[in-house]
């Protein structure tokens, strides 16, 4: 028989083995435990940071979306209620903070027209008082110098709207300091129409053929600067600028503008088309034709619907299928 001591010996011990191995199991087990600890908690942040960045991506898509909003409620009380929802909170970027109180100003811009319409001139003085602030908030804010410049932009086009003409134009930002083409192109655009106000009209006209002379290309078809709740491309603003050159200054010698633009642009087909009617104003039909069967080449689809929508191509398309 064996004795006490031999059947301890030959006892398998049942203890856990961090009792079993007390010294050992401080430097494995804790450590371990340790590792897992902080891999929980940055998976857990990392999630938060998924669900915050998915949070910000739909606000920025909402915010992208209330241009069709305010088409749809001219009024300017749904983006308001929109805005009071969703964006009336301190935690969200400085820039979705900005664009969010420049939307809230345009939608304010809005409802002023709108009692400027009705006559109403307590409606007028809220929406003012409103539109103001709104602007001050956003300019109180650290924004990035381009969401700066378009913030200057969209103020002194407020105040253009409101016939303080004087200020609109101070409150212009400085044409040396634009951050893109585009927004030096978008600052001129809105200098001609403060001076047009001050019956200086051409002076704005010239300082947009000037602008429009110097382009080279490519003429970017590609927004590069959000200004009056949507992005412009430096295409589309130099479309507007043609536009207002040939609305306002009824020059034939402007066609030299609108045939140097489809030169710069000849894939863009919204440019193709501008340039046809254009053309058209200023009297010159076969230049009209030519920039006309461009833009039926590069869509066809799209210049159907083109053609719906202006009456004044349909003689273009008359003549193009004619044998």
């Amino acid at each position: 028989m064996g004795t006490k001591r031999d059947k301890a010996e030959t006892e398998v011990d049942t203890r856990p083995w961090r009792k079993r191995h007390p010294v050992l199991s401080r430097f494995v087990l804790y450590p371990l435990g340790l590792g897992l600890a902080v891999l929980l908690v940055v998976l857990l942040m990392e999630r938060q940071d998924d669900d915050t960045a998915t949070e910000l991506r739909a606000l920025q898509q909402q915010l992208d979306g209330l241009s069709l909003i305010l088409v749809a409620d001219p009024s300017g009380d749904e983006v308001l209620r929109i805005l009071d929802d969703k964006f009336d909170r301190d935690d969200l970027p400085v820039r979705t903070q900005g664009r969010a109180l420049r939307w809230r100003a345009l939608a304010w811009r809005r409802k002023l027209n709108l009692a400027a319409d009705a006559k109403d001139e307590a409606g007028k003085r809220t929406a003012i008082a409103a539109l103001d602030k709104a602007h001050a908030a956003a300019a109180a804010l650290d924004l990035e110098p381009a969401e700066r410049y378009s913030l200057a932009l969209e103020r002194a086009e407020a105040l253009l709207e409101q016939q303080r003409v004087d200020e609109g134009i101070a409150a212009l930002p400085p044409a040396d300091q634009a951050p893109t083409p585009t927004h030096d192109l978008l600052r001129a655009f809105t200098y001609a129409q403060g001076v047009r106000l001050q019956d200086d009209l051409e002076t704005g006209l010239g300082l947009l053929r000037a602008r429009l002379g110097a382009l080279d290309a490519p003429l970017e078809a590609t927004p590069v600067g959000y200004v009056g709740g949507r992005e412009w491309s430096r295409a589309q603003v130099a479309v507007e600028l043609a536009n207002f050159v040939t609305k306002e200054g009824k020059r034939p010698a402007d066609s030299d503008l609108w045939l140097r633009l489809r030169r710069l642009a000849p894939k863009n087909f919204d440019l193709q088309v501008a340039a046809a009617l254009g053309l058209l104003t200023l009297s010159h039909p076969d230049e009209a034709l030519r920039a006309w069967e461009r833009a039926r080449v590069l869509n066809g689809r799209l210049a159907q619907a083109a053609l719906r929508k202006n009456n004044e191509l349909a003689p273009l398309e008359e003549r193009l299928r004619q044998p």
